[in-house]
């Protein structure tokens, strides 16, 4: 939403929380309230984002509900639709994923992700953008991720931590670039190439290549603590399987290139669960 000030647009959002000066609207079971005439883009974020454990097929069902709920209340409009997908969409691969690449999702998050995708395809009335998300870090990250356990585990006291996978290659960008790209792509006219499907699809991510590891000791030792003893963080053996970018179409047609420092968005992250955990 910020985003969208800063270039002096006007915008309205719709959330569960109705919190950050959105409309408290649960989009999955409340009448949608009426859309704007002067509509011209819609970003739907909605969905269960987090493919942690106890995600499964309730949750599955939801996230393509709440999508086809939203298509059907466009009716015939004719807007800009950004899409919010995942990089769970792709198969497992060692080498960054390219827009082109096989879709084999292999968690049930993934296929959620997927099935919203292709929804978009039937909505032939839309001019529709596939944001394929590798990752955002920021306050207010969800529970159930890499860097949320390990935040929940320091700031409970655990020493070591104990990371649930081993350690390998992420693509993650700050929450304030993923913003950025999702905004270009709903105001902005775009060379983005159209598959047979008619969609335009681009992986949003940095496209630079970083160790989990350097990562989660990074965020915690931006915790305020107590104790001069540093953190030890513990890693299962193996290696995990990257989750890796390649961003030409977003540098060469849509124009986006990250900007924001992850070391400070990790830190805000750090942060900001400090004083949740703290507050009375």
């Amino acid at each position: 939403m910020a985003r969208l000030q800063q270039r002096g647009l006007a915008w309205s959002g719709w959330s569960r929380s109705g919190s950050h000066g959105t409309r408290k609207v649960d989009v999955l079971r409340d009448a949608l309230p009426a859309l704007p005439e002067d509509l011209s883009a819609v970003i739907h974020l909605a969905a269960h984002a987090v493919p942690h454990a106890s995600f499964g097929p309730r949750e599955a069902q939801e996230n393509e509900q709440l999508c086809a709920r939203v298509l059907q209340h466009l009716g015939s409009r004719r807007v800009r639709w950004v899409y919010a997908s995942s990089a769970h969409v792709y198969a497992p691969s060692d080498v960054p994923h390219h827009e082109t690449d096989r879709t084999a999702p292999p968690l049930l998050y993934g296929h959620s992700k997927l099935a919203c995708e292709r929804l978009c395809t039937t909505a032939t009335q839309l001019d529709r953008r596939i944001a394929r998300l590798f990752g955002s870090v920021g306050p207010g990250l969800p529970r159930g991720l890499m860097l949320t356990d390990a935040l929940e585990q320091a700031l409970g006291g655990c020493n070591p931590i104990r990371m649930r996978g081993p350690d390998g290659w992420r693509d993650l960008m700050a929450v304030d670039d993923a913003a950025e790209a999702l905004v270009r792509l709903a105001v902005e006219p775009t060379s983005l190439p159209e598959d047979d499907d008619g969609l335009r699809v681009v992986n949003v991510a940095s496209g630079q290549a970083r160790r989990s590891s350097e990562l989660v000791a990074t965020m915690c030792a931006a915790l305020p603590r107590s104790s001069a003893m540093a953190l030890a963080i513990e890693w299962p053996s193996g290696e995990a399987r990257p989750v890796l970018a390649s961003v030409e179409r977003c540098r060469n047609h849509l124009g986006f290139t990250p900007t924001a420092d992850l070391g400070e968005a990790l830190h805000a992250l750090a942060h900001h669960a400090y004083a949740v955990h703290h507050s009375p």
